[in-house]
């Protein structure tokens, strides 16, 4: 029996970033209260929703769209990170799963979340002299990224199910909005 993925020396890291636009995602379909609906999420359409890729082993096709074409082999990683189309200063999102949606052979191994901490991450000088936001200061941060292996090359929509945090009232904390999920459609060749 053959494996399903073959593991090879010279490994491409492919990273793929999805930025939503939270402020047309809160308009057109409101916000999610229920605990959970994490396990539920509400599907968006593809409007006002963009995925940008770097790392290809060649040309990239659609990018900032939702139908993205990059070359690829068999065994090269795929990270997808996230944000809001505000940089998640004010609404924010964290991806929390990306699940392939073919019933045939699927593009992907299963995708497993990420978390990577920075003890020092750099963040813009609230006090800074000339008010640029320089010299950054160092904070403890975190990000979020979801991973897998490619198991083929073809066309595959994704469901990539995401947490919406929205800006209080008093542009303070970011409070949950609600859950959903995108369905780009990613072209390996």
């Amino acid at each position: 029996m053959e494996p399903d993925v073959i593991f090879r020396p010279d490994v491409q890291h492919i990273h793929l970033l999805a930025v939503f636009d939270t402020g047309y995602i809160k308009r057109r379909h409101g916000p999610c209260h229920d605990k959970h609906a994490w396990q539920h999420p509400i599907p968006i359409n593809y409007e006002h929703q963009y995925l940008i890729c770097t790392g290809s082993r060649g040309s990239v096709y659609g990018q900032a769209s939702s139908h993205l074409r990059f070359d690829a082999r068999v065994g090269d990683i795929v990270s997808i990170a996230a944000t809001s189309i505000y940089a998640n200063a004010d609404d924010a999102v964290i991806v929390y799963a990306v699940k392939g949606l073919s019933r045939q052979r699927p593009l992907f191994q299963p995708f497993e979340v990420g978390t990577i901490a920075r003890a020092e991450a750099a963040q813009p000088h609230p006090d800074s002299p000339d008010n640029d936001g320089l010299p950054a200061t160092h904070e403890k941060a975190s990000f979020t990224t979801c991973n897998s292996r490619i198991r083929s090359v073809g066309n595959e929509q994704l469901a990539i199910c995401f947490a919406l945090y929205a800006l209080d009232e008093y542009s303070e904390t970011q409070n949950l909005y609600g859950y959903y999920w995108w369905g780009p459609t990613i072209t390996i060749r």
